[in-house]
């Protein structure tokens, strides 16, 4: 039910063989780069819960850019 499950990010897991699996890879908000947690917590501070923003993330060898709906944080 979080912003990020209803944008369709995909989170890291574990396969059935036990083998990490690496989910979406955030690199941009709204088209700034990001390259660690805290500069990314720090991008998304610019914004208000229900704003709309443009995560860029790598998946599966490729960028895709995806809008996510922030919620407040629990």
């Amino acid at each position: 039910g979080s912003a990020a499950a209803q944008a369709g990010l995909r989170g890291a897991d574990i396969s059935a063989e036990g083998r990490f699996v690496a989910g979406d890879i955030i690199v941009a908000v709204n088209g700034k780069p990001v390259t660690g947690v805290g500069q990314l917590l720090g991008r998304l501070d610019d914004f208000q819960v229900g704003d709309t923003v443009r995560l860029e993330v790598m998946r599966d060898g490729g960028k895709v850019e995806i809008p996510v709906t922030l919620q407040p944080g629990a």
